[in-house]
């Protein structure tokens, strides 16, 4: 099951936001516990007008539902986006394994 937490600190204002009311449907099992972070440069995504939301998007247009994102608020000094991979299907249990043995 996914991590609906993070140990970076500074993250864990936003994750916890997120997870309490998401954008979309959540289904846990098929999201990969691992994660890209990405930090991008508040300054340069103002002088390129760019917001968090046109980079996701971009993202969405080019994976579509074999990604899943997050990220942070405009406005605030360190833009966050976290991307996870979304799996086929849930992963298998070590008790899976075993009863096919």
């Amino acid at each position: 099951m996914i991590q609906m937490s993070t140990l970076i600190e500074e993250d864990a204002e936003f994750i916890k936001l997120y997870y309490e009311m998401p954008d979309e449907e959540i289904e846990p099992d098929k999201i990969s516990p691992w994660l890209l972070r990405i930090e991008l440069n508040h300054e340069i995504m103002v002088d390129k007008k760019l917001s968090m939301a046109d980079i996701a998007e971009k993202i969405n247009l080019e994976f579509d539902d074999d990604l899943t994102y997050i990220f942070n608020d405009d406005n605030v000094e360190k833009l966050i986006l976290q991307i996870r991979i979304m799996n086929d299907e849930a992963p298998k249990s070590e008790s899976d394994e075993s009863a096919k043995d």
